[in-house]
């Protein structure tokens, strides 16, 4: 069974701004009314690692990490109820500037969830047959009543999102670390249950892309040489988007299967045009 605070408890980071990243499973709303956002607004020298501040923009910022070290790429996971990021508190220092190996961390923001993430391969299913069990007998009982039925799905369409509520006091004591090993990583990605996180990271020659269980507490590696890019499940988790340097790639998660996106961009290049703005820009800001 996974526990909190692996590896020591909170990873302290310090300038590495957090990137605004946010994972398919959450909602639209939640990346304008969530109880927190990830603030991307502040000079790099001042900014803290992760940091949050409110929807509507107002209120205290509050660094959700609190760290000493360097803190980076964070997404929102679990609808909402957790991020992800990485960290190199734990992997090897940069301190003659040969660059630092980093872990993928999870902090928790609900109890629930929390809980939820904890409980090992044989809670988990149980949980789910009982929650199965329970939509089977609420859909059977909405059967029969053909007209309540469709009440209901019109009073769904009507019902508005509510706003996350996050427990930032108790956010130190719900972080678990995600990687068994520090690396050199570049990007990462934790599947939408939860048991699985997904990560490119270089050992010997070119960035391979692993698959960690973290329900069975087994790691292995998918794809060999894939590249470093940045990682994007689809909607039903089955595939993954890798956009590299050499081009957008897909990912077949079950046969370990990747395949490259076919695209075609064309770009209408005016040179006249694009000295004009370039000296009219200049001129309007620099008053030459």
């Amino acid at each position: 069974m996974l526990r909190g605070h692996q590896d020591g408890g909170a990873p302290r980071s310090g300038g590495a701004g957090a990137r605004r990243r946010y994972g398919p499973d959450v909602p639209a709303l939640l990346r304008h009314q969530a109880g927190q956002l990830l603030h991307d607004d502040l000079p790099p020298v001042h900014r803290p690692a992760d940091a949050g501040v409110g929807h509507d923009g107002k209120g205290e910022m509050v660094n959700l990490t609190e760290s000493g070290y360097n803190d980076g790429n964070a997404k929102w996971v679990l609808d909402g109820k957790a991020m992800i990021w990485t960290s190199d508190r734990a992997g090897y220092r940069s301190h003659g500037s040969w660059g630092a190996e980093d872990d993928t961390y999870i902090m928790f923001f609900d109890a629930e969830a929390y809980d939820r993430f904890l409980m090992n391969k044989e809670e988990t299913t149980l949980l789910e047959e009982v929650e199965k069990a329970e939509k089977e007998k609420a859909g059977k009982k909405d059967e029969k009543d053909a007209k309540k039925k469709k009440e209901d799905a019109d009073k769904d369409k009507e019902k508005k999102v509510e706003p996350l509520k996050f427990d930032l006091a108790n956010r130190f004591d719900r972080i678990v670390r995600l990687t068994v090993n520090s690396s050199h990583m570049a990007d990462a990605m934790l599947s939408a249950k939860g048991d699985k996180l997904y990560y490119l990271s270089v050992f010997e020659d070119g960035y391979d892309l692993w698959e960690h269980n973290l329900k069975e507490n087994v790691t292995k590696v998918l794809l060999k040489k894939v590249g470093a890019g940045a990682l994007q499940p689809d909607k039903e988790g089955k595939n993954i988007f890798l956009c590299a340097r050499d081009g957008m790639k897909k990912i077949e998660i079950e046969g370990s299967k990747i395949s490259p996106i076919e695209f075609e961009a064309f770009f209408d290049y005016r040179p006249y045009g694009e000295r004009e703005y370039i000296f009219d820009h200049i001129w309007q800001h620099k008053k030459i």
